[in-house]
């Protein structure tokens, strides 16, 4: 194989992987939310006849560099109390899904809400098309033959395995009762009102209300942070706290490759061809250069605002303090015996607002040199100003702190020690001391791991994690009270 013909094999090559490279990046920005062409598809074993019908509770929107329900974008009252715990719950199981869908079926026919598709059942089957990315509610609004049907339920666009066309097999039943729809004629004086979460029909046998997917349970992976992050199902992440930095990695090793291909075309005698193959080349490793350094320096002026702020407020807490002369900061009292613990009340934590935001104190990790305040909620505009509390609360012992992996919050939490000293103050000025116990890597869909103590067979007191590096997981950092240990 002559020089040549080398040269033309590594200019192919470079030009796919620039292909690809451009095709990820768009495939990246895409946005689920504009998408019009989902679909559900029932399967209705042994039901002949019938009409089911479906209601749209909520689409998504986009909030920053994540989704979120959008009630406004459904058709019920965003004051409604079921249609807003949609969007504060981490995930919806079985029996959640049966309560909400009773309450938003009632809501719907005291409101006469009108039904957003109806379709018959064909062939044991029945399909609606044309959907949006959201929140359905699926209801029967005209019986099987042998007065079969299905308990109301709610589904998810896309499901747990990012999904957009949905295959369910809810399961049917006997029942007495035909749900009435606003817009259907009145029932008969045998039809009974449709089920209430204090009141629900008895059929015979007793009707799944939870669509049974026919695929295999997913395989969880860690999801894009552009897909959205809502509940489906009872699967749900952990927040995506990590900086985007793979592309950094990618163009700078696309614009190594470009230039010395570049290099030694334009080295080739004068007259020869791929002199201007070459000079291309070379402009294309410079703008990919161009590129890594730009995102570089985004990411690095990132985390200094980020840091900035944190400080901000930092000065603000301690102004706040000495003007309000609380005293210096003090140890919590000490805890009575098990049975009394266990019969106490918790207590809601003290907050202080700055900035338009509530904080519920400080965090300090003397060997990492890190001082930082603790935000008493989470979202990702948040984070971008200071670590937040994902759960929990320090008079239970069972606070965890999500924090960004900027080099000025969390990232140095990687490298903790074990037995360092972390330190949390409230707001009130009372210290709470910690020592790192244990550092571990979690799944980004393991959230009941990170949060609940039963659910780890080593104890902690409190949590601190943060996207690792590539930010397909999560480095959870578990500590315990210094009192305890001592």
């Amino acid at each position: 194989m002559t020089k040549s013909i080398v040269i033309r094999h590594v200019l192919a090559w470079c030009l796919i992987l620039l292909f690809c490279f451009a095709a990820g990046q768009n495939a990246f920005a895409a946005d689920p939310v504009v998408r019009d062409d989902c679909s559900i598809e029932l399967e209705l074993e042994g039901m002949v006849g019938g009409t089911i019908a479906l209601y749209k509770v909520a689409g998504v929107s986009k909030d920053g560099d994540h989704y979120q329900y959008d009630l406004s974008a459904g058709q019920f009252d965003e004051d409604t109390s079921a249609a807003r715990e949609l969007i504060t719950l981490p995930g919806i199981d079985a029996e959640k899904n049966r309560t909400l869908s009773a309450i938003l079926i009632k809501e719907a026919d005291d409101n006469h809400i009108e039904l957003l598709k109806t379709a018959d059942i064909t062939d044991e089957k029945v399909s609606f098309t044309g959907l949006g990315v959201g929140m359905y509610l699926l209801r029967q609004t005209v019986l099987s033959e042998g007065d079969k049907g299905i308990t109301p339920f709610l589904m998810s666009i896309p499901d747990a395995d990012g999904n957009y066309n949905i295959t369910a097999k809810p399961k049917s039943g006997i029942t007495t009762s035909t749900p009435t729809p606003s817009d259907s004629p009145s029932p008969s004086p045998s039809t009974s009102p449709s089920p209430t979460p204090s009141s629900s029909p008895s059929p015979s046998p007793s009707p799944t209300p939870t669509p049974t997917p026919t695929h295999k349970p997913p395989r969880h992976t860690n999801p894009p942070i552009w897909w959205p992050t809502v509940p489906s199902r009872s699967i749900v992440y952990l927040p995506q706290t990590g900086q985007l930095w793979w592309p950094v990695a990618v163009m700078g090793a696309l614009a190594l490759l470009s230039a010395l291909v570049g290099i030694l075309l334009r080295c080739r005698p004068k007259g020869k061809k791929g002199r201007g193959a070459g000079t291309v080349l070379c402009v294309i490793a410079l703008v990919l250069l161009g590129s890594a350094l730009g995102l570089t320096l985004h990411n690095m002026r990132e985390s200094n605002r980020a840091g900035e702020a944190s400080r901000e407020v930092l000065q603000q807490m301690e102004a706040a303090r000495l003007a309000l002369r609380l005293p210096d900061p003090t140890t919590p009292p000490e805890e009575g015996g098990m049975e009394e613990t266990a019969a106490r009340t918790v207590p809601d934590m003290p907050t202080e607002e700055i900035g338009g935001y509530r904080y519920i104190g400080s965090l300090t990790i003397p060997t990492l040199e890190l001082v930082l305040p603790v935000m008493e909620e989470w979202d990702y505009d948040r984070l971008k100003i200071s670590p937040c509390r994902y759960a929990g609360n320090y008079f239970s012992d069972d606070l965890v702190i999500c924090g960004h992996n900027f080099p000025s919050h969390f990232s140095p939490i990687k490298d903790i020690d074990m037995g360092a000293e972390v330190v949390f103050t409230t707001v009130d000025g009372v210290v709470y001391r910690y020592l790192v116990s244990n550092r571990e890597t979690v799944d980004p869909e393991q959230v009941d791991y990170m949060i609940d103590q039963s659910a780890k067979a080593e104890e902690w007191d409190l949590t601190l994690f943060t996207c690792t590096t590539g930010g397909q997981t999560r480095c959870a950092v578990r500590c315990l009270r210094a009192d305890k240990l001592s």
